[in-house]
C-alpha cells in the first residue's frame, strides 16, 4: 500500500481552500485522497469518492497538488494501489466505471496521469497539470491584485507620453535603415509560417463565409494561441504569442476538459492580430505582396511569393492533420489532444526544422536591399558578440518607447528579447567609429541627443501640471540647484573638461527621483556628447535632425544656466510646430512678456529610447538558432 510521505508540507488553515483535492495522512502508513469540503478551527470536512464524509484533524491534510509539486520525482501507483487511495479498498479488479471516476477526478482537479487505460500490473503516473486553471477568482485575489505595488508593473510609459518634441519620425528613418521590416511586434518566426500556411490554405478554398477569409484567419490564429497556451501551461510566459495576457481566461475556457478554439485573444484581433503586426514584414523579406482590392471581395490581401509558399510548406509538416478542421468549426477537443498539437506547433521549435531554410533566405540572405541592410546590422552584432550563444548582455537601464502608430495597436508590452537597444547602441558609441559602424554609432548620438532634450522638455512640463503655470527663472534655479549635476549649468557650455561618462549619465539619467534631476543630467549630456568621437563623426549625416538643431543654438561660450531660457523658448516653438502638423492641442505655450510657461493640454512625458528594435531582432535570431554559419550560407 502506498505509505505517508516522511515530511508533511506544513500548511497554515488559509492555504486549504474548500473544494481543492487533499491527501489526507491518517496514519504514517495510510493516505487517502478527497476533497475538501468544509474548514473549522482544528479540524475539517472530507468527502470521498464513494459519497463518504468524515472529520479529520486539519493538521494531516495537505494540498494534493502541492504534495505532488513538491516530490522530486512523479507519483507512481498499481491500480490496486490507486483504488486503495480514492476508496480505502485495495481491488484487484477495478470496475470501469470506478476508473473513470477516478480519471475525472484528477482531470477536474488539473492532474494529469498515464496511461490512459489502466491495466492490472500497469504502473500509473499523477502529476499536477500547469495548463489547468480553476474558472473564477476569489476576493482575496482582488484584493492582492491592489496590494502589488507600482514598481512590480510593466515599465510603460504613459498614454500621453508620445513625441511633444517630434524625434519620432527621424528615429524611424534610422531605424529603417538598419533593420527594415521589423517593428515592435515582429518577435517570433513561426508567425511567418502560419501566416504563410493560413494564406495558402484559405486561397484553396471557393467558400467565402461571413466576414471573410480575415475572420477565418482570426479563427486559425485563436486555436494555435489556444495549442500553444495548452502546451506551455498557466506556469511560464517563456513562448510568448499575441494575446499573452488572455492566457488564463483562456484556460478556465475548458467544458469537462475539453476545449473550443477560444472566441477572443485579444480585444481588437483585426488591429492587434498576426496579420496586421506581420503583413508589412511579410512583404519585406519577400514571402508576401499585398493586393488591397481583394478585400473588397472579402479575400485577404496578402498573396504569396514562391518563397512564401516554400515557407508555407515547410509550416505545414508540423501542423495536426485535423488542425484546420477543429479551428474553423465549433467542435470541442481534449486537453490531451491539443496538448500533443501545442508541442507540435511550439513557436520555440521551427529554429529545428527545415523551415529555418526558406525564413532565413527571406530574412537575410535575399537579393532585395532590406534583407542586405538585415544582413549588415546582424553581421555587425555578430562580430561584436551582441548576438549568438555567446552574446554579452549587459542589460543597461533605460525604457524603451513605442510610436504614436504602434501605442495605438498595442495591447501588450512588446516582448524584450533579452536585450535593449540602450545595450546596443551604447556599445557602438564607445567603439573607435569605423565606416561600418557608422549608422549604429549615428544611431547612438540621434538617441542620446533626444534623451538629453527630452530630459530638460520634461522638467518643464512637470513644472506646469499642477499649478498651470511656471516661471522659467524657477525652472532654472531648480535644475542648477541638483546635488551632482547642476554644477555643471554654471560652467561655459563648450568647455568639455571633468565630465562623466556618458554611460554613468545615462545610468544616472534612469536613476533620477525627480525631473529636476533629469533635466540637469539631460544638460550635462548635451555637453559630453559633443566632446567624443561618435558624435564628431556623425554630426554632418546629423545637421537636419531635430535634436541636433536645438543643441546648435546653445553657444558654447555661455553657461546652460544662462542660455536655458531660449533653449525653452526654443522648444516650446518646435512643440507647437510638432502639435500643429499632427493637429494635435499643444500641451503648453510661453507668455513670453511673463516669461512663463502655461499650461494647455497638458501630457505627463515618458523618457526612453526609440524602439531601434534590437530586442525584436534578438528573439528573431533566438528562435531561428542562427548562427555565424548561417551567414555564408543558408543553413
Amino acid at each position: 500500500m502506498p505509505g505517508a510521505r516522511g515530511d508533511l508540507i506544513q500548511m497554515s488553515e488559509d492555504d486549504l481552500v474548500a473544494g481543492i483535492s487533499v491527501r489526507y495522512n491518517e496514519t504514517s502508513s495510510r493516505w487517502f485522497v478527497g476533497v475538501l469540503r468544509k474548514i473549522f478551527p482544528t479540524e475539517c470536512e472530507l468527502e470521498y469518492l464513494d459519497g463518504t464524509v468524515e472529520r479529520v484533524s486539519i493538521g494531516k491534510v495537505e494540498s494534493f497538488a502541492a504534495y505532488l509539486r513538491s516530490r522530486g520525482r512523479v507519483l507512481s501507483l498499481t491500480r490496486k494501489d490507486l483504488s486503495y487511495v480514492f476508496y480505502a479498498q485495495a481491488l484487484e479488479r477495478m470496475r470501469s466505471s470506478r476508473a473513470n471516476k477516478i480519471k475525472h477526478f484528477l482531470r477536474s482537479h488539473g492532474l494529469q496521469f498515464h496511461p490512459e487505460e489502466w491495466t492490472v500490473n500497469e504502473r500509473i503516473q499523477i502529476w499536477p497539470d500547469d495548463s489547468y486553471v480553476k474558472t473564477g477568482s476569489s476576493a482575496t485575489d482582488a484584493e492582492l491584485k491592489l496590494l502589488i505595488p507600482k514598481w512590480l508593473e510593466p515599465q510603460r510609459l504613459p498614454a500621453g507620453s508620445r513625441d511633444p518634441l517630434g524625434f519620432q519620425n527621424h528615429a524611424e528613418q534610422i531605424a529603417n535603415e538598419l533593420l527594415p521590416g521589423l517593428t515592435v511586434f515582429t518577435t517570433r518566426i513561426a508567425y511567418y509560417g502560419f501566416i504563410a500556411w493560413a494564406v495558402q490554405k484559405l486561397g484553396q478554398s471557393n467558400r467565402i463565409p461571413g466576414g471573410g477569409q480575415a475572420e477565418q484567419f482570426h479563427r486559425l490564429e485563436r486555436a494555435y494561441v489556444l495549442c500553444e497556451f495548452i502546451h506551455h501551461g498557466n506556469t511560464t510566459d517563456d513562448c510568448r504569442v499575441l494575446g499573452q495576457r488572455s492566457k488564463s481566461e483562456v484556460l478556465q475556457s475548458a467544458m469537462s476538459n475539453r476545449f473550443r478554439p477560444p472566441a477572443k485573444i485579444l480585444r481588437n484581433q483585426e488591429s492587434a492580430g498576426a496579420l496586421r503586426l506581420y503583413s508589412n514584414s511579410m512583404k519585406s523579406m519577400g514571402f508576401a505582396e499585398q493586393h488591397s482590392n481583394r478585400v473588397i471581395d472579402g479575400l485577404l490581401a496578402l498573396t504569396l511569393t514562391d518563397l512564401g509558399q516554400r515557407l508555407a510548406r515547410e509550416f505545414e509538416k508540423a501542423l495536426p492533420e485535423d488542425f484546420f478542421d477543429f479551428a474553423i468549426s465549433e467542435k470541442a477537443l481534449s486537453r490531451e489532444i491539443l496538448r500533443g498539437w501545442g508541442k507540435q506547433l511550439c513557436m520555440s521549435k521551427f529554429g529545428l526544422a527545415k523551415f529555418r531554410r526558406p525564413f532565413l533566405a527571406g530574412f537575410l540572405l535575399g537579393n532585395s536591399q532590406a534583407a542586405q541592410s538585415r544582413y549588415q546590422t546582424v553581421s555587425l552584432l555578430f562580430k561584436e558578440g551582441l548576438l549568438g550563444g555567446g552574446a554579452k548582455q549587459k542589460k543597461e537601464l533605460g525604457l524603451d518607447t513605442l510610436s504614436e502608430e504602434f501605442a495605438i495597436l498595442a495591447e501588450e508590452e512588446p516582448e524584450s528579447g533579452g536585450i535593449t537597444n540602450a545595450d546596443i547602441l551604447l556599445k557602438f558609441y564607445e567603439d573607435v567609429p569605423t565606416p561600418n559602424a557608422a549608422i549604429l554609432q549615428r544611431a547612438a548620438v540621434y538617441e542620446l541627443l533626444s534623451l538629453a532634450h527630452s530630459s530638460i522638455f520634461k522638467c518643464a512640463l512637470d513644472g506646469i501640471a499642477t499649478p498651470g503655470q511656471c516661471r522659467i527663472s524657477d525652472l532654472r534655479d531648480a535644475i542648477v540647484t541638483t546635488k551632482h549635476f547642476g554644477k555643471f549649468w554654471r560652467t561655459p557650455f563648450g568647455k568639455h573638461a571633468n565630465l562623466p561618462t556618458i554611460r554613468s549619465l545615462h545610468k544616472a539619467l534612469f536613476e533620477a527621483e525627480t525631473s529636476a534631476e533629469m533635466a540637469a543630467i539631460g544638460g550635462v549630456l548635451l555637453r559630453r556628447i559633443q566632446t567624443d568621437a561618435a558624435f564628431l563623426t556623425s554630426a554632418t549625416d546629423l545637421q537636419t535632425a531635430p535634436p541636433f538643431i536645438l543643441m546648435r543654438g546653445i553657444p558654447p561660450e555661455r553657461p546652460l544656466a544662462e542660455s536655458f531660457r531660449d533653449l525653452i523658448e526654443a522648444m516650446v516653438v518646435r512643440h507647437e510646430e510638432v502639435s500643429s502638423n499632427k493637429s494635435r492641442q499643444r500641451w503648453c505655450y510661453l507668455d513670453k512678456p511673463a516669461q512663463q510657461l502655461i499650461r494647455d493640454d497638458n501630457r505627463p512625458l515618458g523618457i526612453g529610447w526609440h524602439a531601434m528594435r534590437f530586442p525584436q531582432l534578438f528573439s528573431l535570431c533566438r528562435d531561428l538558432r542562427l548562427t555565424k554559419a548561417d551567414l555564408s550560407h543558408g543553413g
